[in-house]
């Protein structure tokens, strides 16, 4: 699977126009037929929540019919609302505590009758923009081995672990969730 990130796309595609979303939208369009061209297998986009452009960069993805979009760096709570009738795009938030799986998938079930496709979980050692403080870097209850099985058991509740086991979680990990 390749993933491209849609960060920055305005600027490096800037030539192409002087405003950053037009060149953010027509840059996203030009990686995603790049890789296209290269290769028959999955590709993702990572849109995070953060970005100013994240609507328009949603739109896009889906539009052009990227296979899944990943989504982090805040609470993608409205990420299932820009689904268009017969998309096959798929969705997977990135998480790094079972509070916020729990969340994601009570508000998608309940605004958008969707769930996840897939979840990405993040641990402190991710680095980035998880919102982890120095000291939870080390700390034993804040590892990935840690909040895997939590995630896992909140999203049990929702039926899409099954979905979501078969997207991420490497093999030798399956063998502790179930």
């Amino acid at each position: 699977m390749g993933v491209i990130s849609s960060a920055g796309l305005g600027v490096i595609y800037r030539e192409h126009s002087k405003d950053y979303n037009t060149a953010s939208i027509w840059g996203l369009r030009e990686e995603l037929r790049k890789a296209r061209e290269k290769t028959k297998g999955i590709i993702g986009v990572n849109v995070m929540v953060a970005m100013s452009n994240f609507a328009d960069m949603v739109r896009t993805a889906i539009a052009e019919k990227a296979d899944i979009i990943f989504s982090g760096a805040g609470m993608p709570l409205n990420l299932p609302s820009f689904l268009t009738k017969g998309s096959k795009t798929k969705l997977a938030p990135i998480v790094s505590s079972a509070r916020a799986a729990k969340l994601i998938c009570e508000k998608w079930l309940a605004n958008y009758k969707y769930v996840p496709d897939a979840i990405v979980v993040e641990g402190p050692k991710a680095g980035g923009h998880l919102g982890y403080k120095p000291e939870q870097i080390t700390d034993e209850h804040f590892s990935l081995e840690r909040l895997l099985p939590e995630i896992v058991s909140e999203v049990r509740r929702f039926g899409c672990l099954s979905k979501c086991l078969q997207a991420v979680v490497p093999s030798p990990w399956r063998n502790i969730m179930r």
